[in-house]
């Protein structure tokens, strides 16, 4: 049995035509079809060609019925409608809220474990901070020193060609 162009994953009716009016008519000429031949044409790219390709190849080299990958993938139908489920019978009020307040209660210990771990990290990042600073503070401050000791060694440097 021949296969139509939109029996091709990825192909569809406007599909079809396009590549129709290009000159590929048949799954067999889709097949032999270059990606970069195919990117050519409004709508394809290289990737989506060399997809449609693949599945031209493998439904053109399965039995009559294609496979899996090669197919469409069939139409879903509506889901029947499932029959209630019945209720099951009520149970006394205390029992259902112990579980609740023990949900409530966990909700709460995730919330401060969670700001706790923020609260860390944020104190590690200004611990970060002080530490940088205070290391720039003392290169700034050797620097000064450095720099005090250079002009007065010049300065006595000065007094002492004046003493001369």
């Amino acid at each position: 049995m021949a296969h139509s162009l939109s029996d091709v994953n990825g192909i569809g009716p406007a599909t079809q035509k396009l590549l129709e009016a290009h000159g590929i008519k048949t799954v067999a000429a889709l097949s032999k079809a270059t990606p970069e031949k195919l990117a050519e044409i409004q709508g394809f790219s290289v990737l989506r060609a060399s997809r449609v390709i693949e599945a031209a190849i493998l439904l053109t080299s399965s039995p009559a019925t294609g496979t899996a990958a090669a197919r469409k993938p069939a139409a879903k139908k509506p889901a029947a409608p499932k029959p209630a489920a019945p209720k099951p019978a009520a149970k006394p009020a205390a029992k259902k809220a112990a579980p609740v307040k023990e949900e409530k209660a966990e909700k709460p210990a995730k919330k401060k474990d969670k700001k706790k771990a923020e609260k860390k990290k944020a104190d590690k990042k200004a611990d970060k901070k002080k530490s940088d600073k205070k290391k720039s503070d003392k290169k700034k401050a050797d620097k000064k020193k450095t720099d005090k000791k250079k002009s007065d060694k010049k300065k006595s440097a000065k007094k002492s060609k004046k003493n001369k």
